[in-house]
Formats: structure tokens, sequence, C-alpha cells
């Protein structure tokens, strides 16, 4: 269960600095707040003056999530800080989901972008998978993302995609 001071579910809106302070921004998290309305969406956008003060920060903000949301850069790419995001909300055993196309899926892929084109903010493209849904249980202690978790366990995500140019 979170941390959160308002006692609702917590997610994180992961999402590349390049969307920081745009109008698809605004767009997108208009969007969630319309899809998870009984959910506190902790936006990192604005809060951190630099990265370091970021990563001193990111340990307590992660043991307070119950979610993490993913959402692209205009070009459908996510940056290496969203990498590092979604990375450790795997290790923490926390549910994911991309918003696409004005829905929640569930996020079963990262495509990694050819090395010789992979920048800092360009880094990898995320792979949806079937929608997803916020449900809290009659117990406020317990709170359940609603998504398929393969009985074998968790699989692998990240792939390396090796045909698809970035450049056009």
């Amino acid at each position: 269960m979170s941390a959160s001071k308002s006692n609702r579910p917590r997610v994180y809106c992961a999402h590349p600095i390049t969307t920081y302070g745009t109008a698809y921004e605004r767009a997108c998290f208009n969007t969630l707040a319309e899809l998870l309305p009984d959910v506190e969406l902790y936006d990192p956008a604005g809060r951190y003056k630099t990265s370091a003060a970021w990563r001193r920060a990111w340990p307590r903000v992660l043991a307070s999530l119950d979610g993490l949301v993913v959402f692209v850069a205009e070009d459908g790419t996510i940056g290496a800080g969203c990498l590092r995001e979604i990375t450790d909300a795997i290790v923490m055993g926390l549910p994911l989901a991309v918003l696409e196309a004005g829905s929640l899926r569930e996020l079963v892929a990262l495509d990694l972008v050819p090395v010789s084109e992979r920048t800092r903010s360009c880094a990898a493209w995320p792979g949806a998978g079937d929608l997803v849904t916020w449900q809290i249980s009659e117990r406020p202690a317990t709170r359940v993302w609603a998504a398929r978790v393969p009985a074998e366990g968790m699989r692998p995500i990240i792939r390396q995609r090796v045909h698809q140019s970035v450049r056009g």
C-alpha cells in the first residue's frame, strides 16, 4: 500500500523529459485523470531541480507507489530515465501500464532502440498488451491492478529491436 497522504492509490506517471510542460503532456494527464479518477497521479515534472535531486528522492517515491503508468514522447519512444523507472517498478513488483490511444494497456515489452541510434531521450518503444483497469478492493490495505499475471512468473519484457530505424 502506498504512503500517499490522500490515502488513494498512488501511480507514478513516467514520461520523457522532452514532454514536460507541453500541451501533449497536459493532454496525457487529462486522459489519465479521466481513466483513473480515484488514483493520485504522481507527476515528476517540475518536482526536482536536478537529476541528482531526483536520484536522492526516487527510493522514497518508489516505496510509496501502487503502480506505474508510462506515456511516450510524440515520436513513440521513451528515454533512459523512463527505462530506469520501469525497471525499478518491475523489481518492486509494481503493476505497469502504458497510456496508448486514450486507454491503459498492460506494459508487455520494451523494444530497445538500436544502439547506433539510442540517446538519453530516445531509448525504447513500450509495447502494449491487453486493456487494464485500476481496482480498489474492499479491504483498504489491498490495492490490485487488474492485469494478467503469467503463471510461470515474470516474463522478460526487454527486447532488442534491430530492424526499425528511429530516423524514418
